[in-house]
């Protein structure tokens, strides 16, 4: 997938793009995901069941919302141990989900065991999770959420993004570990 937009674009009960089962894995470039909002769904985009690697090259997400009330697992990218994001930049996203108990992300969760996402030169800039429940026991971040695994930050930088209430300002985790952050 390259150079495409996708604006004002509505998931209801399944995520407006799911990539699954892919046996050559799967590469999106220089798209903009734009004013998109999942209702219903964990995610807007889903990279779950991807068994083979998934990556996301020069992307802009840009104030995209998820108003998945009551979902144990929220985030605007649920994304798979193979996901992998270089060079994207994510502008203004909200996550207004009232989890009582699971994962809430203002853009990335995870699920699964022995998974480090990598996600390398990225920009982060007021993303927010503004509805969850600090007395729920959801774990719940701007950026990130993991249940198992961790993430790997790389020469990323965080400027603005807030949990108005939950586990952390950037990123959370539930697992034992921390995620990782290097420059």
């Amino acid at each position: 997938v390259a150079d495409c937009l996708f604006e004002d674009c509505e998931a209801n009960t399944v995520p407006i793009v799911l990539l699954a089962n892919s046996e050559r894995g799967a590469t999106v470039t220089n798209c903009t995901f734009r004013r998109n909002r999942a209702i219903g769904t964990r995610a807007l985009l889903s990279l779950a069941m991807a068994a083979q690697p998934v990556r996301f090259a020069d992307c802009r997400f840009e104030s995209n919302a998820n108003d998945a009330a009551g979902s144990s697992l929220s985030a605007l990218i649920e994304v798979s141990q193979n996901s992998v994001f270089e060079r994207c930049r994510f502008l203004g996203n909200t996550n207004t989900t009232a989890a009582t108990s699971g994962l809430v992300a203002g853009l990335f969760t995870l699920e699964t065991y022995q998974a480090c996402p990598q996600i390398r030169d990225c920009f982060f800039g007021a993303n927010a999770v503004r509805a969850a429940d600090p007395a729920s026991g959801a774990t719940c971040a701007s950026v990130a959420a993991a249940r198992q695994g961790n993430f790997l930050f790389v020469n990323c930088t965080f400027k603005g993004n807030v949990a108005e209430a939950g586990s952390a300002g950037v990123a959370a985790t539930a697992a034992a570990g921390a995620n990782h952050y290097t420059s």
